[in-house]
């Protein structure tokens, strides 16, 4: 019989037969009933068009709040959306490109923006609201034990958490979880499905996260517009992100040296401050270290303390 991958105990179930699409539609009915609030739909590309579509329908009648947020590896991205399959595509293209910039301190070949750009064009018209960012998942080496060093993923994680788009947590992530052991498997990073640590526990990287979590909530109820990248930054790695009046920056340097910010960083006011920067002069920014930066045609508050 068919199964899946070199997994002969997964055998592949015809997902086009009529009975055992009503079974799978109880199961979800059951979870449903449990009060979930979301589906993860596995590896849509493995199975037909209009299974997604009348499992949509489903939900939709008996749930119409549940977020169905579709696992897309190969397929364009956009249409699962467009043609009513789920709400929201998991992006493993930029997560690849993501890692291998800030991770793996590859792909050097154009400036990060421009290949950004190119890829989300390519991923098909989609809102930011349609595409889920992540750096790690449980069939993947965890994104620290790719990058070696945690700075880089608090770096990452800056990058991700300050954007609109929704963002994926693998278990552990936010905390720096890592295993320091590399899997060479394309699925099944054993090393890296750690238990998980005690909820309290408190590391650099999750007291970033948490920071980082009610500066997002801030810039959503004051109503921040998309994620621009900033061209002409050098080696620094920035977008912007504006609303009437105001204008956030969030500035990030992946290098080994210290580098000037940009002169539009001029007169900016400091929101946040990743990793540690105090030994950075005035108008640069340390090795390793990530700024968020407001800029405001009114007036400062006593407390504000430009860079």
């Amino acid at each position: 019989y068919e199964h899946y991958w070199q997994m002969p105990q997964l055998p592949l179930l015809d997902l086009g037969n009529e009975a055992l699409q009503e079974h799978l539609l109880g199961i979800v009915d059951d979870w449903l009933d449990m009060g979930i609030d979301g589906l993860r739909l596995d590896a849509v590309e493995m199975a037909p068009d209009g299974f997604w579509s009348r499992l949509c329908r489903h939900v939709r009648r008996r749930s119409p709040d549940v977020v169905l947020i579709a696992e897309s590896v190969i397929q364009p991205a956009a249409r699962y959306v467009e043609q009513g399959m789920a709400d929201a595509v998991l992006d493993f293209q930029i997560r690849e490109y993501l890692l291998n910039w800030f991770a793996r301190h590859q792909d050097r070949y154009a400036p990060f923006g421009k290949g950004l750009e190119t890829i989300l064009h390519r991923r098909g018209p989609q809102t930011s609201q349609q595409r889920v960012l992540f750096l790690d998942n449980h069939d993947m080496n965890r994104f620290v034990t790719e990058a070696t060093f945690h700075w880089r993923a608090r770096l990452a994680l800056t990058f991700l958490l300050l954007r609109p788009e929704p963002v994926w947590f693998y278990y552990g992530t936010e905390m720096g979880l890592t295993s320091g052991t590399r899997s060479l498997e394309g699925e099944g990073a054993w090393p890296d499905r750690l238990p998980m640590p005690p909820l309290d526990t408190k590391t650099k990287t999750s007291s970033l996260v948490k920071e980082l979590s009610e500066l997002r909530r801030q810039w959503w109820r004051e109503g921040y517009g998309e994620a621009l990248m900033v061209q002409g930054a050098g080696e620094l790695i920035a977008y912007r992100r504006s609303r009437p009046g105001f204008e956030v920056l969030v500035v990030l340097n992946f290098t080994d040296r210290t580098l000037e910010l940009p002169p539009w960083a001029s007169g900016a006011l400091r929101v946040l401050s990743v990793e540690e920067d105090s030994a950075a002069p005035y108008g640069k920014i340390a090795a390793h270290a990530g700024l968020v930066l407001q800029r405001s045609d009114g007036g400062r508050k006593p407390s504000d303390a430009p860079i």
